[in-house]
């Protein structure tokens, strides 16, 4: 079984031009989880997915995964954590074209 967000839900504007995190997705039952992102101008901006057990604190997991034009995957297997969400930074530029899809594996 699957659970799938798309961009309005998770909190994200067409376009970008500040850091924004996406809103918290509750991760309990999901043994993965993957945000799928696009751009058509990323400007100079990362993506890298952050955990929560208690939606407060936030734990940034492995490396930060640039953005270019086109679409980047940031996934993570054997999610232990309850929360999990998209920290989008945007260092300068404005990304633009931008559409974020979530999927989990229950």
């Amino acid at each position: 079984m699957s659970y799938f967000l798309t961009q309005p839900s998770l909190g994200y504007p067409a376009s970008l031009s500040a850091t924004q995190v996406s809103s918290a997705v509750d991760c309990q039952n999901m043994s993965k989880a993957s945000f799928q992102v696009t751009a058509t101008a990323p400007g100079t901006s990362t993506a890298q997915l952050q955990v929560s057990n208690d939606g407060v604190n936030w734990v940034s997991l492995g490396t930060p995964t640039a953005l270019t034009a086109g679409t980047i995957m940031v996934e993570k297997v054997d999610l232990t954590q309850r929360y999990c969400r998209l920290n989008l930074a945007v260092t300068s530029g404005t990304v633009t074209g931008l559409s974020v899809i979530f999927n989990g594996k229950l």
